[in-house]
């Protein structure tokens, strides 16, 4: 996945997460193709970690 495509999730995130009532599936999903789109990069790892915890916690397997 191109980093380009990785901002666009990453601020589609984000203004969902801004509406009144965010669709926590939508999100979850989201992040879970950022995390898909991250995984190989060892400079993410933090990133992945966290987000991956995050998704745990929220009951979202990931997408692998």
């Amino acid at each position: 996945m191109k980093r380009a495509e990785l901002r666009d999730i990453a601020v589609e995130v984000q203004t969902e997460l801004l509406k009144s009532k965010p669709n926590g599936t939508k999100v979850g999903g989201l992040l879970s193709m950022i995390l898909a789109g991250i995984k190989g990069v060892a400079t993410l790892a933090d990133v992945y970690s966290i987000i991956e915890m995050a998704l745990k916690i929220l009951g979202i397997g990931l997408i692998t």
